[in-house]
């Protein structure tokens, strides 16, 4: 159970690094935890054991422990473990370093998706676990992604575009010829509304002249085309 209470600010100068410590040094990685830290300010706490002479051993956070000693922090905020063994030290140390999850990649790229929108890459690289080839790919792939949806709605809307386009044939037909069209129309708007609801739009010109034209003899088409005007 959680001791709340262990919570505490500490004088940094009260602690010390544990010589025990299994973690790998990296130059890189330290300069982007303290400007992180820089940025952020202490977000994690460490955790310290209480050593007989009164001082304390940092058991986890001994990295972000030395760069805010680099940073000129006075103060840190840590979780004391009392007066617990060296062995119950480490294997607290490595229970808290080690238990994490794995990053689901397609999740961590949305996450950049977000945050490439208000940080540019310069700005990440200073602070970021990640190399500048990592930043690029996630760049590229939302560049890619973007470029997708852009076409996908572009082919969408040419589409759309296409429905509303239709070929004008103008051609004069005798009146007789005329009124005997429109009946035709009316009748299959008619027909359609019947079936389809009252949505008589979906009656194509197309598909009525297609009919007229099938029902007109061979010199009625040909005097409506080339008739007098």
């Amino acid at each position: 159970m959680i001791k709340f209470e262990n919570y505490q600010v500490y004088d940094i100068e009260k602690l010390f690094e544990a010589p025990w410590n299994y973690k790998k040094d990296d130059h890189d990685l330290s300069k982007k935890l303290a400007k992180n830290i820089k940025r952020n300010g202490q977000i994690e706490n460490i955790l310290i054991r209480e050593l007989k002479d009164g001082s304390y051993e940092v058991v986890n956070g001994n990295h972000r422990y030395r760069a805010m000693k680099e940073l000129g922090a006075k103060k840190i905020i840590a979780y004391n473990l009392g007066k617990i063994s060296l062995s119950e030290a480490k294997r607290i140390a490595y229970e808290t370093n080690e238990t994490k999850f794995k990053a689901d990649d397609a999740r961590v790229q949305d996450l950049f998706f977000d945050i490439l929108q208000d940080f540019d890459k310069k700005d990440l690289l200073s602070t970021m676990p990640i190399g500048e080839s990592q930043i690029d790919e996630f760049i590229n792939n939302k560049q890619q992604i973007d470029d997708l949806i852009d076409d996908e709605q572009e082919s969408k809307q040419t589409k759309e575009d296409e429905k509303e386009k239709f070929r004008q044939i103008k051609i004069s037909l005798p009146l007789e010829v005329a009124d005997l069209f429109m009946d035709q129309v009316s009748r299959l708007k008619n027909v359609f509304k019947e079936y389809s609801g009252d949505d008589s739009n979906d009656v194509f010109p197309y598909e009525i002249m297609a009919i007229f034209i099938n029902d007109m003899s061979d010199d009625q088409l040909k005097h409506s085309i080339f008739g007098n005007e």
